[in-house]
């Protein structure tokens, strides 16, 4: 039975709560201001009437808030030696990490976090796009660094309404990483902006050892004829993450924020792992 065919049966909130980690709800890493300023970024995000940049901007913000609650961020003591010729003590991060990110809508999660992480932390990027007949996420190309052994796995996504795109990113990176390479992984993290019920449930379904990270659960995807979008959108939602970061398709705007990313990592090198179409 494909997705769109279980979408007649949904799971609600309730039903996957246990899986998934919720930014905008009280917990043990956030306080009441900050959680009030998540609140107030994914408001932004919802209005049909925020322009592109402010939208970048508040995915932006809300990547920030999603890495600290994963990594929390655990540090370990070093040493080093400043310009003066002087050792004095500093952290590092006890656990490093992998981001691997979702074109076009996770783009800006993929900057965000190269930002945020140690200067030369691995990163992949995925093109997925999604069958709208099944919901299934169809696989287009992908670009890897070729060693992430001992590292934290991070699948970054805005939205995760049905999981076909998160489930086809994580099949790759088994395959690549543990089947071919025999690397170990640090732990596997799922951080989204918006998820639905449905896309909680089968992430983890196909994924058991991942924690699921997300700013809010909603309520339930759309089913045919119920909306002007097609099924599998999620409810309330804010539309199509893509287009609403960088316009429609691979605009200016879109290549922009790839050339910045690229100052992060060479995506060039000869030692990156890509996907061979025959």
């Amino acid at each position: 039975m494909s997705k769109i065919d279980r979408l007649k049966n949904q799971p609600n909130r309730e039903d996957v709560l246990s899986y998934v980690w919720l930014l905008t709800e009280r917990n043990d890493c956030f306080s009441t201001p900050q959680i009030n300023v998540i609140q107030a970024s994914l408001t932004r995000l919802r209005d049909e009437n925020t322009d592109v940049h402010t939208f970048r901007y508040h995915v932006g913000n809300l990547t920030d808030y999603l890495l600290q609650a994963i990594l929390k961020p655990k540090i370990k003591k070093i040493k080093v030696l400043t310009p003066l010729k002087k050792r004095t003590d500093g952290f590092d991060l006890e656990t490093p990490v992998a981001i691997f990110f979702i074109n076009r809508a996770g783009l800006t999660m993929g900057l965000s976090a190269a930002r945020f992480l140690p200067y030369g932390t691995p990163i992949g990027e995925f093109d997925v796009h999604r069958d709208e007949k099944t919901l299934e996420g169809i696989l287009e190309n992908y670009n890897l660094p070729p060693d992430v052994s001992g590292r934290k796995i991070l699948i970054l996504d805005p939205m995760n309404a049905t999981g076909g795109s998160i489930e086809c990113v994580w099949k790759i990176i088994d395959q690549e990483y543990r089947q071919k390479r025999q690397q170990k992984f640090a732990g596997v993290y799922i951080a989204n902006i918006i998820s639905a019920p449905f896309g909680v449930f089968e992430v983890k379904k196909a994924i058991p050892e991942a924690e699921i990270f997300t700013v809010v659960l909603d309520d339930h995807l759309t089913r045919p004829g119920e909306t002007k979008f097609p099924s599998g959108y999620i409810v309330p939602g804010l539309g199509d993450a893509g287009d609403r970061q960088f316009g429609e398709g691979r605009s200016e705007l879109f290549l922009g924020a790839q050339k910045m990313l690229k100052s992060f990592v060479n995506f060039n090198s000869r030692s990156r792992i890509r996907l061979i179409k025959s």
